[in-house]
């Protein structure tokens, strides 16, 4: 919690009023000033109501009238007085004019910047905002105090809320890189920022993290070309080691080796386009061995956690379904036809992905050829009834093909789907 302080200043008297005073915040006895002393009381932001008392336990008192402390971000300063007349004393404060010329000055300062961050924040989604239009503020503004409380806070305090939302499992990578990307776009962070967002655009702008690493082409000529390669020549040990640094560094409460291995600062792009690869390679051998079986768990948690993307639907928390991953699972699921678990996935994909990140029509075609390759007809039916349903782009063998699987009559003949002229 943030604090702010009332700070209190006693007259220093040689006599007849040697005695501490008592100080009373919001009905407590919080603290005793003594003569000639000067002390700090830590507050927080709302009101609060102050007063003092003088006098020992056997004697009379003396109250002062009491204060009220409004509510705000700003130290208040307080003279206290003790005065004696010819048969009673009275206790007075006084509120140093000095110091509340500088809060209305800053207020001043803060409801101006308060009114550039609301036409930012507002105007523009998290990942979407410009910071470096503050750079436009009068030049009082930016040297106050305000601007500089608002940039403490961004540049070190807001990063370990940031990485801790990830490591808690409440975001995922995209969240995680909208909430950096806004930090880059404060001028004075810029250039330390850059190299968080080396992965960016991969991961949110062109949006290739959720998308296939298939051609909408040749999709099917290219796993059948994947199928003579080894999973394991395609995964990057610096990206092996960035997830496996991330707790590590996370533990030793070292934020930005945590924030860096996180968004993979040194790792190439090309790693992560050769994860997708090694996962739809691992697919077509998981179950021939338990050496196999193993690979593919592997490649498969090492792309879960590359690949993480989590979002709030409907106050619960989804983890959202890459088209790799619905194409790895068809592979490893061809040789039993048993897609119940598939069939769950490509629900997920249909009602969250695509909806969240607006997944582009050439997703759908690879789906589609890959469903049809490998007898998923159910699921190839649902895709191209999704496309429909969606206003998605087909083409005249998609309209023919969907037309085929309505009418059921791939449940009764077994074909050659290359043969149909759909898959050219």
């Amino acid at each position: 919690m943030s604090y702010r302080e009332l700070i209190l200043k006693r007259e220093n008297r040689f006599s007849g009023s040697l005695a501490p005073i008592d100080i009373n915040i919001d009905g407590k006895w919080v603290a005793k000033l003594k003569n000639g002393a000067e002390i700090s009381i830590p507050l927080d932001y709302s009101q609060h109501e102050f007063y003092m008392r003088y006098g020992d336990t056997a004697g009379s008192k003396l109250y002062s009238d009491k204060y009220i402390i409004p509510q705000d971000q700003f130290n208040h300063r307080i003279f206290c007085h003790l005065k004696w007349g010819l048969f009673q004393g009275k206790l007075l404060w006084e509120v140093d004019q000095e110091q509340e010329e500088k809060n209305g000055h800053m207020i001043q300062m803060a409801n101006k910047m308060n009114e550039a961050l609301v036409s930012i924040e507002k105007e523009s989604p998290i990942g979407y905002r410009d910071y470096s239009e503050l750079d436009n503020l009068p030049k009082e503004v930016l040297e106050s105090g305000v601007y500089e409380a608002w940039y403490t806070l961004k540049k070190f305090k807001y990063p370990p809320i940031v990485v801790e939302q990830y490591m808690k499992g409440n975001w995922g990578y995209e969240r995680l890189y909208r909430h950096v990307h806004d930090l880059y776009t404060i001028t004075a962070l810029k250039d330390e920022y850059s190299k968080y967002l080396r992965h960016y655009d991969y991961f949110v702008k062109s949006h290739d993290a959720i998308n296939s690493v298939l051609d909408e082409e040749n999709a099917i000529d290219e796993i059948i070309q994947f199928f003579d390669e080894n999973a394991y020549d395609y995964i990057s040990e610096e990206l092996i080691n960035s997830i496996d640094n991330i707790e590590n560094y996370y533990n030793d409460s070292d934020i930005w080796k945590t924030l860096e291995t996180l968004l993979f600062v040194d790792v190439d792009e090309s790693a992560l386009i050769n994860l997708k690869k090694a996962l739809i390679i691992a697919s077509k051998v998981e179950g021939i061995s338990d050496e196999e079986t193993k690979k593919y768990k592997a490649v498969k948690n090492l792309y879960k956690k590359v690949f993480l993307f989590i979002e709030d639907c409907e106050q619960e928390k989804v983890h959202v379904i890459t088209v790799d991953e619905i194409i790895a699972e068809t592979i490893r699921n061809s040789y039993t036809k048993s897609f119940t678990e598939l069939n769950k996935m490509l629900d997920n994909f249909l009602e969250y992905t695509c909806k969240l990140f607006k997944i582009d029509g050439s997703q759908f075609n690879i789906l589609q050829k890959v469903f049809a390759f490998y007898g998923a007809y159910d699921l190839e039916k649902k895709i191209l009834e999704n496309m429909v349903k969606n206003y998605i782009p087909r083409n005249y063998e998609q309209e023919d093909r969907l037309v085929f699987l309505q009418e059921g009559k791939y449940k009764a003949q077994s074909q050659n789907l290359w043969d149909l002229g759909f898959l050219t």
